[in-house]
């Protein structure tokens, strides 16, 4: 039994994912992706690890516990993550939409 609990919990980490918070500076760098997320929201994790795995420049505001992140949830809400790519708003993660997204954005 011991062996098949850690065994579970062995394969069910996932890697270390870092959350780029957005600031002020961030904001001014001009970032490809705001997104509006939580720390319980798994396809969040995926999308900061789709983000950074293809050098996408992303920020993060905490839906729940920045009073940005708040007032844009309010603003865009929806299904998490809420993807802001220049003109366009996505929710949930499909790595498809988001690449639709930037793509049109860098035209």
């Amino acid at each position: 039994i011991i062996l098949l609990f850690v065994s579970l919990v062995f394969f069910s980490r996932n890697e270390a994912v870092v959350t780029v918070e957005c600031t002020p500076e961030m904001i001014a760098r001009k970032p490809d992706v705001i997104m509006l997320g939580a720390w319980w929201c798994r396809y969040c994790y995926q999308a900061k690890r789709y983000f950074q795995q293809n050098n996408i420049h992303y920020c993060e505001y905490d839906m729940e516990n920045t009073d940005p992140g708040k007032q844009l949830y309010e603003k865009y809400g929806g299904g998490l993550p809420v993807l802001l790519i220049g003109k366009y708003k996505l929710n949930g993660f499909s790595e498809q939409q988001i690449e639709t997204a930037l793509s049109l954005v860098n035209k």
